[in-house]
């Protein structure tokens, strides 16, 4: 008999955001991935509906294929039989992985037979199946998903008896006891001498460790790091600098090259940039040592970058798509399939957006989910091209609403020293507003300074929320609007909420107007331009019941736009 077969690994999303390393982040996607692609390589390439897969070495251990953690299929035989399969394969591959991965640790570092069980309880893997009668694709499926929700949701509880006691839990998630015995024997892996890390946090932060994932501070620093030439006079600054880290004693773990390092002059982690990062390397007693790499990274700083610090926030960007549900849904048996191919596509073409074109680090891309880390000069501009390939891939599947799928994309800026948990937060946070936007196929951006709230900035990619923000980015550039005018303009937006309304539009625009009129740029040289003023004046509208939120919402956006800015670029470094 033919089945619909359908079946979900987990766990899913809290367990990949336990994590205080991108590492983490990255090794957890890495690992789902890894076990999702030994289920469905037992199910076998011809029977997947989704994922689409083209070459059976796609479906090999270690293969740049992305699997996500729910696959579709066509099969026939027992599921029952299956399912077992399934299980042994996913369970084999998990400990091939922790095999590998632990075998470089060293004796008595930790305690290994806690670690296995708490790694082989791991796995939560959940499948359903219907017969499928031929016509019946769209009933079928959806009695299959129906079945395996209510199947996750009836959840299995395992005894805790092989790895519980009464150690500290986990710094990761504190789900699970700690495993450490000795953290200095395991520092140089990436284990810090107090971190407590069960099975699976150690293995999370010591799985191929021949892949290095840029760090948050990294992704803050690139703006600097891109914008340094290759010239003499920068290489001495850096070598010198390397030299005395070196004669601290903290150079092998600070200039690890990395791989595929976007500049040949600094191919480093850009961490060692940063004056507060450079405490990881002194304990309390060593306070002499940490003011001498303080000293000289700010010599190094005056010799590359006019003694300008490299700025600390970062991006976080999730992309979901819009209506996917009611567009699978639509389809049929073949276009079911078609619409698979169009998504691995695309998954396909995220990693070249996202780290060649816009260069960032990509932690996951499957189906229509994206996760990267993105600096600030070149976030937005990644997102819109993902938006515009997905929208594009995806144009030809239709919803029975005639709609077809788009992509929103929330965007979380944070401080590199803020813990990752929260950064994605409030990555997911935006991503959720932009998709409650009417019509969804949106972009939320968050910011979390970290001395005030969290500032907003959304709106729908039709209505070009992206160009909006950059030509302020380019006012910000130019020097052609003062930081003061957003912050006034914000101040503005709630103090004439008490007019009557038959005035309140036109008490808002004259006294926008009066702010920016008397404002100076060009560092107090110049009035602001006419056409600047006229611009941002033309976005408040005449309807009272909006006015108070579009000053809100323009003060918010220059003010969003301010921290675009590579001032490295301005100042004539980068060339």
């Amino acid at each position: 008999m033919v089945y619909l077969f359908s079946v979900a690994l987990g766990p899913a999303q809290e367990f990949i955001a336990a994590a205080r390393r991108t590492r983490d982040l990255w090794f957890s996607s890495h690992l789902l991935s890894e076990l999702s692609k030994a289920a469905a390589g037992k199910i076998g390439k011809d029977n997947l509906i989704f994922p689409a897969v083209a070459n059976e070495n796609d479906l090999k251990p270690e293969s740049d294929f992305n699997v996500v953690n729910k696959i579709l299929a066509k099969v026939e035989g027992d599921p029952q039989e299956l399912g077992e399969k399934i299980k042994a394969a996913v369970c084999r591959r998990l400990t091939e992985i922790k095999d590998e991965a632990f075998s470089r640790l060293p004796d008595g570092s930790y305690d290994a037979d806690k670690s296995a069980a708490q790694i082989d309880d791991l796995p939560e893997i959940y499948w359903a199946a219907v017969p499928l009668v031929e016509g019946k694709y769209k009933e079928a499926r959806a009695e299959v998903e129906a079945l395996l929700a209510a199947r996750k949701n009836t959840r299995d509880f395992k005894s805790t008896e092989r790895w519980s006691g009464n150690e500290p839990k986990s710094s990761l998630d504190g789900l699970r006891e700690s495993v450490i015995r000795d953290a200095a024997a395991l520092e140089k892996l990436g284990v810090k001498k107090a971190e407590t890390l069960c099975g699976v946090g150690l293995l999370k932060r010591v799985g191929k460790r021949d892949v290095r994932f840029s760090s948050t501070s990294h992704i803050a620093a690139l703006p600097l790091i891109l914008s340094l030439k290759d010239e003499q006079q920068v290489r001495q600054a850096i070598q010198d600098y390397k030299k005395t880290l070196d004669d601290l004693h903290i150079s092998e773990q600070a200039f690890d090259p990395l791989k595929n390092s976007p500049s040949q002059v600094f191919p480093y982690d850009g961490h060692i940039l940063f004056e507060e990062q450079l405490k990881e390397f002194f304990d309390d007693s060593q306070q002499d040592e940490l003011r001498k790499a303080k000293v000289a990274l700010r010599r190094l700083l005056k010799e590359i970058a006019d003694g300008q610090s490299p700025s600390p926030y970062y991006a976080i960007l999730h992309g979901d798509g819009d209506r996917m549900g009611e567009v699978i849904d639509a389809q049929g048996e073949d276009n079911h399939k078609k619409l698979s191919a169009a998504l691995s596509q695309f998954a396909q073409q995220v990693k070249t957006i996202v780290e060649e074109r816009h260069h960032g680090s990509l932690v996951y891309a499957g189906g229509d989910d994206v996760l990267a880390l993105v600096p600030l000069h070149t976030v937005v501009q990644c997102a819109r091209a993902l938006a515009d390939t997905f929208k594009d891939r995806l144009r030809e599947f239709k919803a029975e609403s005639g709609q077809s799928p788009t992509l929103s994309v929330g965007i979380g800026i944070s401080h590199q020293m803020e813990p990752l948990e929260d950064a994605l937060n409030l990555a997911r946070e935006a991503e959720k507003e932009a998709k409650k936007l009417d019509g969804k196929n949106a972009l939320c951006l968050k910011v979390s300074k970290r001395s005030g709230a969290v500032t907003t900035v959304k709106g729908g990619w039709d209505e070009d929320v992206d160009e909006r923000l950059l030509a302020f980015v380019g006012f910000h550039e130019r020097e052609e609007l003062p930081d003061g005018a957003a912050y006034e303009l914000r101040r503005l937006a709630d103090e004439f909420n008490d007019f009557a309304p038959e005035h309140k539009a036109d008490a808002y625009r004259k006294e926008a107007a009066r702010i920016l009129s008397r404002k100076q740029s060009k560092r107090g040289a110049e009035k602001v331009k006419e056409a600047i003023q006229k611009e941002l004046l033309d976005r408040l509208p005449a309807d009272p019941e909006k006015i108070a939120d579009a000053v809100r919402s323009l003060a918010d956006e220059l003010i969003v736009a301010r921290l675009f800015v590579n001032k490295f670029s301005q100042k004539g470094v980068a060339k």
